[in-house]
């Protein structure tokens, strides 16, 4: 655990100082985790996500797991432009596709803590199909975060069976 949050410090400053405390006690301000239970669960899948190729902006989009399969129970965090813009709640809009989407939906986030002055939106779904999970973001003010217009997508493997 203490790994996963000296990669999320890394993440957000570029540094790491020393070992983290377990979630909900002193210490865990210092890393830009603040909330309790669930949330410091999440924030450290993020900082799973978080290990990128050097270079690669941040989008604040996690999917986890990746690659995603069929049937399988697929979790989407969200710390991206519309969450550090004070959004008061979020919605994923996903699809399936490729092409035009079916079986679509809008499903309200949960925030389940920050990350830094950023809060962490979560969102669970199933993978359906064989093609692609295709999603974007908007707010309650229905200003909308659809990766400049790409959406998020990913492929939907059979994995093994």
């Amino acid at each position: 655990m203490a790994g996963l949050l000296q990669s999320l410090r890394r993440a957000f400053t570029g540094t790491s100082t020393r070992e983290a405390t377990p979630a909900g006690r002193p210490g865990d301000e210092e890393y830009g985790l603040i909330g309790a239970g669930e949330g410091h669960e999440a924030a450290s899948a993020v900082a799973e996500e978080r290990e990128r190729p050097f270079g690669e902006v941040d989008d604040g989009v996690y999917v986890k797991p990746t690659p995603v399969t069929s049937g399988q129970d697929v979790t989407i965090w969200y710390s991206g432009l519309l969450a550090r813009h004070g959004a008061d709640q979020v919605f994923l809009h996903y699809g399936f596709g490729p092409g035009r989407w079916s079986d679509v939906h809008d499903v309200p986030m949960q925030k389940v803590g920050w990350i830094g002055q950023t809060p962490l939106w979560e969102a669970h779904l199933e993978a359906k199909g064989f093609g692609t999970l295709e999603f974007c973001f908007r707010d309650s003010a229905d200003h909308w975060d659809n990766n400049n217009g790409h959406n998020w997508v990913y492929q939907i493997h059979w994995g093994a069976r």
